[in-house]
């Protein structure tokens, strides 16, 4: 079950700190946006999410090295790390609004299948956050990128239960390591 009062806790938590929050989901295939959304005034913090359930998917949205999927598998604590930061990187722009910390979550809801390396159950939760706030306040428009230092964890879960158990279980605890990095 849905725990929509650490979803709401969430929401005041970077609502008091007048941030942004992005998500990149794999095995929830946006669950975890759409629980948010739920909250009136969502849009005060939520920047958006990816959907990003194929390999090709994380590789082209989030640009997860294809490296890290062919020796890690998209099951992985590599994975998980590279759509967290990469979900940053996208959303990234120093003339706007963008989000300061994301989640992304990707593992294996069931049935199992041919396709999936892991166990049911398995699941890689990531959290990441900008660190270096002069990239909020870059004045020098003509600077062509901009190296961004994050703070990240990455956990590895083995849920129990049928397949939306593990998606519930899934936005459950990111949404508490979400809270426990702001």
């Amino acid at each position: 079950m849905v725990d929509f009062g650490l979803v709401t806790h969430l929401f005041e938590k970077l609502k008091n700190q007048h941030s942004y929050v992005v998500f990149a989901e794999s095995l929830t295939a946006g669950l975890i946006s759409s629980e948010f959304s739920k909250i009136p005034g969502a849009s005060q913090v939520l920047w958006g999410g990816f959907v990003v359930y194929s390999p090709i998917a994380k590789e082209k949205l989030l640009g997860v090295p294809s490296s890290i999927i062919k020796e890690c598998g998209v099951v992985s604590e590599g994975c998980a790390l590279s759509m967290a930061k990469g979900a940053l990187k996208v959303a990234f722009d120093k003339n706007n609004s963008f989000p300061r910390y994301s989640l992304a979550v990707t593992g294996v809801a069931g049935p199992p299948s041919a396709f999936d390396e892991k166990e049911v159950g398995t699941v890689y939760i990531a959290v990441a956050k900008i660190l270096n706030e002069q990239a909020y306040s870059i004045q020098d428009s003509c600077e062509k990128s901009i190296e961004l230092e994050y703070y990240s964890n990455v956990r590895l879960f083995n849920f129990l239960g049928d397949r939306n158990a593990v998606r519930e279980q899934t936005l459950n605890n990111g949404i508490q390591m979400l809270i426990d990095i702001l």
